[in-house]
């Protein structure tokens, strides 16, 4: 027999259109809403409009809140979210905008957390090693680059 705990609620993760957040969102959302069975459609249109903000709300606001439409939104939301070069070119832009700095947990934490997302959806950064290594290189300081 198992003991029933009672687990903190978990927060409904939220989407903007900032590209480079869409694969965490998507699982997640798929996760807790999507694909649960106690939920009806107008349940999960309902959901998805109050996890959007921004661009990704405005895209799917002018559809109806109806069972048949939770589909049409979703399917919206999947196809102008789901370009796996679009998600690439994210993931690049952000290892590219790290700020310039000595050595740190932080700069090495952003670069490897994007290296991971792209290992996610089927990338090999691992194989880019020059490339890579040059763009971390680029973010350090004269004093760190000299040691």
């Amino acid at each position: 027999m198992f003991a029933k705990v009672k687990l903190p609620e978990i927060k409904l993760p939220s989407f903007s259109r900032k590209i480079h957040y869409w694969l965490p969102y998507r699982d997640n959302y798929r996760s807790l809403i999507h694909d649960n069975l106690l939920l009806s459609d107008v349940d999960r249109i309902t959901y998805l409009r109050s996890s959007l903000a921004g661009d990704a709300l405005q895209e799917v606001s002018s559809i109806d809140l109806s069972v048949a439409n939770y589909a049409v939104a979703w399917k919206s939301l999947e196809s102008s979210n789901e370009n796996k070069k679009v998600i690439v070119k994210a993931h690049l832009d952000a290892v590219e905008s790290l700020k310039k700095e000595s050595y740190s947990n932080q700069l090495i934490g952003d670069f490897d957390k994007n290296l991971q997302m792209l290992e996610t959806i089927g990338e090999k950064p691992l194989d880019w090693s020059t490339i890579l290594a040059y763009m971390v290189c680029t973010r350090l300081d004269l004093a760190t680059l000299q040691q």
